[in-house]
């Protein structure tokens, strides 16, 4: 009888019981945690549910034989501490009854696995077919400013510049610049007749739609309102946003060079120098209006070009530019060769070499800082080899 005293005190000390209502099941109560706690239903058995109990602060593993019986028989739910993998602990309710006898707990189908799930089976080969198709359907004519009466490419090139120096203060994503620059040119090969008093109201719209497609939080019209000094107001940036997307179709697919550029780096299995280098030859490309009727796929690769040739090169030796780096692979990825980006590499070269002392120096300015590895003020840049790469093209 002592003995039978003794084990039914000490489950009294071990198990918390609450009432279950008999017209409701016992529901399971999770905290709201991160992403890492979506494993924890395939990670913890039934054994370890019944053998960890809380002791203060600490959790101690203790004898399945120690879990109360008659609470189980009674259908009691037991309330206990769980240890949940890599986060902090959450409490859960959790009726032993309704549990299948050693079983593992089925693995939650959460959002991100069923959409992973749903894209398993499409090939990366497919998604870049996709964009190559794109940016063929999406061209920028050769000398598109040609038939502007008053809009030139001096202009084009100031515009972009304060766009990418808006780009920078605003803290957008890469892309909505790309995609902004890409609106403008656009735009401007469409409609030929554009004022010079109203270029800058182009950009900004064109900076509003990029960011509303790429940014998860898009600033406000307010906001670029301000940055432009007031000069345009809220209702005439939203009849432009409309104009703009009325002659352009609505159609904002095209893609963005660092998209291509990102494949290219994996596949040359590059450092962050290589890719940062590539990024600001990338931007610099931008500003040049011989630039501007390239493919974005073709500016990725010859600024990934440009980049594997003086870095991993010799800046002292004058060898010009070659296609000793650019790599079988990098032409399979790419489905470019080296002669063929030979031309658009020459002319980012030029651009690269002038920045220093050019007018527009947003983006000198910008990858000369510690967030972009002050890749502007790399010796590379201004080296013998540099300028022998730029002699190339100015004797082509």
């Amino acid at each position: 009888m002592a003995a039978a005293n003794n084990k039914e005190n000490l489950n009294r000390l071990h198990v918390k019981k609450r009432t279950v209502p008999s017209n409701e099941a016992a529901t399971k109560r999770v905290a709201l945690c991160d992403q890492q706690n979506r494993g924890l239903a395939a990670e913890m058995t039934i054994r370890e549910v019944q053998d960890v109990r809380l002791c203060g602060n600490k959790l101690r593993r203790m004898d399945s034989n120690n879990v109360a019986p008659a609470a189980v028989a009674a259908g009691v739910a037991v309330k206990i501490e769980v240890l949940l993998p890599r986060a902090q602990l959450s409490k859960e309710t959790v009726d032993l009854t309704r549990l299948p006898k050693w079983h593992n707990v089925p693995q939650a189908a959460t959002l991100s696995s069923r959409r992973v799930a749903d894209v398993a089976d499409i090939d990366a080969a497919e998604i870049y077919d996709y964009m190559y198709e794109v940016e063929q359907q999406q061209p920028i004519c050769p000398a598109h400013l040609k038939d502007q009466s008053e809009v030139t490419h001096e202009m084009r090139a100031t515009l972009i510049d304060w766009i990418n120096e808006m780009h920078l203060q605003l803290q957008l994503q890469a892309e909505s610049f790309h995609l902004a620059v890409a609106i403008i040119d656009r735009y401007l090969q469409l409609v030929k007749d554009t004022k010079r008093t109203k270029l800058q109201l182009v950009g900004v719209s064109a900076l509003l739609i990029a960011t509303k497609y790429e940014e998860r939080l898009p600033p406000a019209i307010c906001v670029l309102v301000h940055i432009t000094a007031d000069t345009y107001t809220v209702h005439e940036i939203r009849q432009m946003e409309l104009h703009i997307l009325k002659t352009i179709d609505g159609n904002l697919s095209r893609p963005s060079p660092n998209y291509f550029l990102r494949r290219y780096t994996q596949a040359a299995n590059t450092d962050v120098q290589h890719r940062v280098m590539s990024e600001y030859f990338v931007e610099l490309a931008s500003l040049d209006y011989k630039l501007a009727s390239c493919k974005p796929s073709e500016i990725a690769a010859a600024s990934l070009l440009l980049s594997l040739h003086l870095l991993n090169g010799n800046p002292r030796a004058p060898t010009g530019l070659t296609a000793s780096h650019w790599t079988p692979t990098l032409v399979h990825h790419s489905r470019y060769t080296a002669d063929h980006l030979r031309t658009i590499t020459r002319q980012i070269a030029k651009v690269a070499s002038d920045a220093p002392t050019a007018q527009l120096r947003a983006m000198f300015n910008k990858y000369q800082s510690n967030d972009y590895q002050r890749i502007a003020l790399r010796t590379e840049l201004r080296g013998p080899l540099m300028d022998s790469i730029v002699g190339q093209l100015e004797n082509t």
